[in-house]
């Protein structure tokens, strides 16, 4: 969770520019909306299983 908020901060707040690590880190594709909505329904999803174990 921890991992997330400062995500957002960095991206949002502070804009730093940050690439996205989906293809090994090699690629330069910036780290946006898109990105951040994948890895917090990850999490929104892991978080569900372990509760519905």
């Amino acid at each position: 969770m921890w991992r997330g908020v400062s995500i957002v901060k960095a991206v949002y707040i502070d804009k730093t520019d940050l690439n996205c690590a989906c293809v090994g880190g090699d690629s330069k594709v910036p780290l946006g909306i898109i990105s951040f909505t994948e890895n917090a329904m990850m999490a929104v999803m892991g978080l569900w299983v372990l509760l519905h174990l």
